[in-house]
């Protein structure tokens, strides 16, 4: 890109995202990952930001979400 910055696509998994230092990480469905907790918890480290979108489903996403909208309300 313009700026010197790179676009990857990445495959699922805490090991997968440990080979990069991304600044921006974009999850799509993360309900759906079963390993979703252990993925945050390698990127929240290196990360500036990280976005997490899915549909609804049971598991660790369900829950922080869960819990930040009863916080909220």
């Amino acid at each position: 890109m313009g700026n010197g910055s790179t676009l990857q696509g990445v495959p699922k998994g805490a090991d997968q995202i440990r080979q990069y230092h991304p600044t921006l990480l974009i999850i799509d469905e993360a309900a759906h990952l079963d390993d979703f907790e252990g993925s945050y918890s390698a990127a929240d480290p290196v990360c500036n930001q990280i976005i997490a979108v899915s549909s609804a489903a049971p598991g660790w996403f369900g829950d922080i979400v869960t819990q930040a909208l009863e916080q909220s309300g």
